[in-house]
């Protein structure tokens, strides 16, 4: 036969546990109490855009950078090296 059920956790421990974890001051909980509460994520059609105007971006010149490159699969690595 099973023993008893835990009862709920101290209101606040997960809190505690959480700032210990992470090395999070007490003073700084209203900062980012203020910063979850401004936070804003994009989602037009569904998809969660990197910016605010992502969107609104023209498509990369894909046949350009193919023609440039013989792999295009590190595309990070050749903007950089153009310095875009």
């Amino acid at each position: 036969m099973p023993g008893p059920r835990p009862g709920p956790a101290r209101p606040g421990l997960r809190r505690e546990e959480l700032f210990e974890r992470i090395g999070l001051d007490v003073g700084e909980s209203p900062k980012w109490e203020e910063v979850s509460r401004r936070l804003r994520v994009p989602f037009p059609q569904g998809v969660i855009s990197q910016f605010d105007g992502y969107g609104d971006l023209a498509e990369l010149d894909w046949a350009a950078y193919r023609a440039r490159s013989p792999s295009i699969r590190r595309l990070d690595r050749i903007l950089e090296a153009e310095g875009d």
